[in-house]
Formats: C-alpha cells, sequence, structure tokens
C-alpha cells in the first residue's frame, strides 16, 4: 500500500527511482508466476481502475519488464474502493479463509485430504 501512495503521484519516476536503487519495484514479479499471475490479471481487469492507478500498473511493468502480482492488484482495488490503509490485507485473509473453508468442506462431505503445498519441518511428532 506504500507503494501504492507514492507512486501515485509520479508513477513513472516512482518506479525508474526503485528500479534505480533497488532493481525492482514493489508489487511486479512473482517467482511463483514467472508469466504473470492470472489472479493479479482478472483482478486488474474486474477493478476498472481510474487512470492514475492503472498508470501505476502500466508504468511499473515498463520499468520491470514483468507483470504486476496479485499483492500490488489487491493494493490497487483496496484504493479504488477507498478501502482502509489494511484493506487489501484483509482482502487477502479472507480470501484464504475462504479457501481453507472450502478445503474443509470437502474434506468433511468426501474425506478428501487438503492439499496442502508447504512441507513441515519442524521437529518429528513424538519426538
Amino acid at each position: 500500500m506504500a507503494w501504492v501512495i507514492e507512486a501515485r503521484r509520479d508513477p513513472r519516476g516512482a518506479a525508474q527511482r526503485r528500479m534505480e536503487a533497488d532493481g525492482r519495484v514493489p508489487g511486479f514479479g512473482d517467482p511463483a508466476w514467472p508469466e504473470g499471475d492470472p489472479r493479479a490479471q482478472a483482478l486488474l481487469e474486474a477493478a476498472q481502475l481510474p487512470a492514475d492507478l492503472a498508470a501505476i500498473v502500466r508504468e511499473g511493468e515498463a520499468a520491470t519488464g514483468v507483470k504486476a502480482n496479485v499483492g500490488l492488484a489487491l493494493a490497487l482495488v483496496a484504493r479504488r474502493l477507498d478501502l482502509p490503509r489494511d484493506g487489501a490485507s484483509d482482502m487477502l485473509l479472507i480470501g484464504r479463509l475462504v479457501g481453507l473453508l472450502g478445503h474443509a468442506l470437502d474434506q468433511t462431505t468426501d474425506g478428501s485430504p487438503i492439499a496442502a503445498r508447504l512441507r513441515y519441518v519442524g521437529p518429528r511428532p513424538g519426538a
């Protein structure tokens, strides 16, 4: 959200300054989605962003050569809807909760296990 606030005043200049200083721009690129996150693209298309917010995406993609990620898309949607500063995080957590509830319902109704993509690396239980 801080990046959106900074970049809203001068999207091109802000993106160029970040590229020069850090070699990256917040909210662009995601190692899990090298061709671009389809969730981010869907959110951005549905949001009908005003020109100043759309410019953040356009200038960031031009500066980095990669697509906006879902974190930036959520922050832009939060700004578009004039949500509180934590609105993007709240939307992310609500989405995660809905997904978890969906997995729990699947497990309850047909016994299918939750298909987690994480790997536990802690101590062995009972050790």
